[in-house]
């Protein structure tokens, strides 16, 4: 179901009045109004796609390096060309596809190195039986 966007029919009506025929049916207190509003949502949305860039550049980065340290460990060389493709196509995925990618990335990346996230260590554990805060310094 498609909303009646009433910005989109302001601004149709305003370029029918634009018409030399037309041009003092201009509500110029109407306008000026919309113009502030316009203004306000093009800084709001520019703020958005600054934050956007800004999570889109870490997903590349973090998965780019999970990628890279699994293709260092893999002897495969046809699973390293494969590691070298996905890295160049990070740039031209959206958000959503980078964190799908993520997610599976990091997965395998786990699975690759239990190691690292405390997996495989038996550890301290602490009268409660959980972990000390030691263990993951």
């Amino acid at each position: 179901m498609e909303k009646d966007n009433p910005e989109k029919s302001y601004l149709a009506e305003l370029l029918a009045s634009l018409d030399e025929r037309n041009m003092s049916g201009i509500d110029f207190d109407r306008l000026k109004k919309w113009l502030a509003t316009a203004v306000s949502k093009e800084e709001a949305y520019e703020n958005l796609m600054s934050q956007l860039t800004a999570m889109k550049e870490d997903y590349q980065q973090r998965i780019a390096g999970m990628v890279k340290a699994m293709a260092a460990v893999d002897r495969n060389r046809d699973n390293q060309q494969q590691a070298l493709e996905l890295v160049d196509g990070l740039k031209d995925m959206t958000g959503e596809e980078l964190v799908i990618c993520y997610r599976k990335t990091s997965a395998r990346f786990r699975d690759m190195f239990p190691a690292s996230f405390g997996l495989l260590t038996s550890g301290h554990k602490t009268k409660s039986g959980l972990k000390s805060w030691n263990d993951y310094k």
